[in-house]
């Protein structure tokens, strides 16, 4: 399976796990992750991913600042932020993310519509796929993009798909 970092192509989707590796610098794949975000911003590749995933990266993004910042454990993390919504306030990390994804040159975030999001719940059982995964499989079928950089080997299960590991 080919490593994101050398992909030369011309499209790809990249999945909730590569921003999430590059935001964080993750300690084993966040150097592949920066050099994908790399090629995107100076335009030797066009990257495309989508609300649902910005969604995902964001949520992901506040639980892990919130365990970090208030020594909260994982499964603690939504009820204690349910218990003390004042505490979103003191959160920055998504947030910085969010103007770094919204301003990356030859980034295209796509829309969830419904239609993507019907088509998603047949392709839970035909490649038994998590429904997030099912919404990021029908985004790019909808969208034509046949290359996903993701560390999710779910997705190998897809025909038409070609994955990129970081």
């Amino acid at each position: 399976m080919p490593r994101s970092s050398r992909f030369n192509g011309a499209e790809i989707f990249l999945d909730a796990n590569i921003l999430l590796y590059h935001f964080t610098s993750h300690p084993q794949f966040g150097l592949s992750c920066h050099q994908l975000i790399q090629s995107t911003e100076v335009g030797m590749i066009d990257s495309f991913t989508s609300n649902w995933v910005i969604t995902e990266v964001v949520h992901k993004l506040m639980m892990l600042e919130v365990c970090d910042r208030f020594h909260i454990q994982s499964y603690d993390a939504i009820t204690y932020l349910k218990k003390q919504p004042r505490k979103i306030k003191m959160l920055s990390k998504y947030r910085k993310a969010l103007a770094l994804i919204y301003k990356l040159p030859n980034l295209t975030v796509l829309e969830v519509d419904s239609s993507i999001f019907r088509q998603s719940h047949t392709l839970i059982p035909k490649y038994q796929l998590l429904s997030s995964d099912a919404i990021h499989v029908s985004t790019c079928l909808a969208y034509g993009i046949k290359h996903v950089a993701t560390n999710d080997r779910d997705f190998l299960r897809v025909k038409g798909l070609t994955i990129w590991l970081p």
